[in-house]
């Protein structure tokens, strides 16, 4: 007997166990080369939210973005109605139907970021697990990503959140909010962040997004944010991701500042360097961006500081 998990069991008997042997081999081959039509009964005996909790604590927790947005959207797929449904009856409509709800809430390219999530569960399935699953991601409607964001804080805002701050009771929002803009560190590496990897006059990033390391350079103002952190944990800010969520989007409503996100942070931060009059591989060894086109798309230009510059020129 051949039995593989996704295929139908096939058995032959001989006289000789050589020759089984053989035929288990060139059996166990074929199915390895697809030759064999998987046995798509297996469907009816899963839910989705089987291949979605087995991606989760098997596939994702080996992962950087594990403990980040892809346990968030993990968890948050889990919830959802359509997890309870058998996988023989889960449709590509099903799909479609959670992205134009998703879509109302957050921006295309946010949504094309979670539904790579998903489309990894499903060919994990496929490949490593046989489960004999399309990968219903795909030729999913999804608008056009809107052209790359230009929010700058202004110095009024600024000081909207700092006086709202103050009612918050996350004792990390305060010195997170400031060493983000102070340094262009992001949120995951900011909630990462180890006292172990701070030094005099640097932050050592040992694995950032792209896979490499960096320093980071203190200025004085991120080195006096630092020392007025207590040290009670081995992590500067021991925070959850979820609760710095909740508390930013308290926190820019108590403000009164609208349209802000936290990773418009880290633009500000980028803007500002180049504003400084920091180079630009000065600047991209603060981010950490391996390409300069990207770097670039984070900077932009304060109007007022451009047509001051302007008017002291002519």
């Amino acid at each position: 007997m051949v039995r593989r998990s996704g295929h139908r069991s096939i058995g032959r008997t001989f006289s000789h166990r050589s020759d089984a042997v053989r035929w288990v081999q060139a059996t166990e081959l074929e199915i390895e080369r697809e030759g064999l039509i998987p046995d798509r009964s297996i469907l009816k005996t899963m839910i989705f939210a089987d291949l979605l909790a087995r991606y989760r604590d098997a596939i994702s927790i080996s992962k950087r973005g594990h403990l980040n947005m892809e346990r968030w959207v993990l968890e948050r797929f889990l919830r959802h109605p359509m997890a309870r449904l058998k996988l023989n009856e889960l449709r590509r409509d099903h799909l479609q139907e959670w992205c134009d709800e998703r879509l109302k809430e957050v921006s295309a390219s946010t949504m094309r970021r979670q539904l790579a999530i998903l489309s990894h569960v499903f060919e994990i399935a496929n490949s490593i697990w046989h489960v004999p699953i399309d990968n219903l991601t795909r030729k999913l409607v999804i608008p056009v990503s809107s052209a790359r964001r230009q929010r700058r804080l202004s110095g009024a805002e600024h000081a909207q959140l700092i006086v709202a701050v103050e009612a918050s009771r996350n004792p990390c929002l305060l010195p997170i909010l400031l060493l983000a803009k102070e340094t262009s560190m992001r949120r995951g590496e900011l909630l990462a962040l180890r006292w172990d990897q701070i030094g005099k006059d640097h932050i050592l990033i040992r694995t950032s997004k792209n896979g490499e390391s960096r320093t980071i350079a203190l200025s004085n103002a991120a080195r006096a944010i630092l020392d007025s952190v207590a040290r009670i944990d081995v992590r500067v800010f021991p925070t959850s991701p979820s609760a710095l969520t909740q508390a930013w989007r308290r926190l820019a409503k108590r403000a009164g500042v609208n349209d802000l996100r936290f990773h418009d942070l880290r633009h500000e931060a980028i803007s500002r360097f180049f504003e400084l009059g920091l180079t630009a591989p000065e600047v991209q060894s603060m981010s950490g961006h391996k390409d300069m086109r990207m770097l670039y798309s984070y900077a932009h230009a304060n109007r007022l500081a451009v047509l001051s510059k302007l008017n002291g020129l002519n």
